[in-house]
């Protein structure tokens, strides 16, 4: 799911769902061939559609597995800038504290 940091409104995505989707399992495809209902020629029909569906499938998972190395390449991305994302909002944060207690620091000054 989509998260927002508190303050600074950034998009943030859970590093596993990243992960999960780059697996090149999501993209394979199975064949799916229901029976045929016509009594004769049945067999050879359903034959047929399976040398046909397994014809298709054999391109369309090619097409997949070279999806599957774009979907890597660009989920580690993802996950590298959302890596960079944390150790920024990170940064600030230390920055922010740094900063108020300086300026804490400045006002025991200049009252002293």
């Amino acid at each position: 799911p989509l998260m927002w940091a508190d303050d600074e409104q950034a998009l943030w995505r859970d590093p596993a769902e990243i992960e999960e989707v780059m697996r090149p399992r999501n993209l394979r495809l199975e064949p799916n061939v229901r029976p045929s209902e016509i009594p004769v020629l049945g067999g050879l029909l359903r034959q047929l559609r399976i040398a046909l569906h397994n014809l298709v499938l054999f391109y369309a998972n090619q097409l997949a597995s070279k999806q599957g190395e774009v979907n890597r390449v660009y989920g580690e991305w993802f996950l590298y800038l959302n890596e960079q994302l944390q150790f920024q909002r990170e940064q600030i944060e230390f920055l922010r504290e740094q900063m108020a207690e300086l300026q804490a620091h400045l006002r025991q000054t200049e009252q002293s």
